[in-house]
């Protein structure tokens, strides 16, 4: 799929562990899918603080809070305003 209103979600985690020029990890907005009520909720200028592939896990902090949240990968349902697909 190359449509450029999507992104293929190996991708997402390509660009969620990048870092910048120098070595800072960047940041990106994402929206996910919350478990417990189906209500999607939106964080902002969010870096990655760890990755966990055997639990299809991603901890990330979004601005202005403190301590990380873990996320389900599959949750996640757009990536900087594009689409997230498997």
């Amino acid at each position: 799929m190359s449509n450029p209103g999507y992104i293929k979600w190996t991708r997402m985690l390509e660009l969620m562990q990048s870092t910048d020029r120098n070595g800072k990890p960047v940041t990106f907005d994402i929206e996910f899918v919350k478990l417990s009520d189906g209500s999607i909720r939106e964080y902002k200028d969010c870096h990655l603080t760890s990755r966990y592939s055997s639990g299809g896990t991603v901890n990330i902090r979004p601005a202005g809070l403190n301590s990380p949240r873990k996320i389900r990968i599959c949750t996640i349902v757009t990536f900087n305003k594009k689409k997230v697909y498997f």
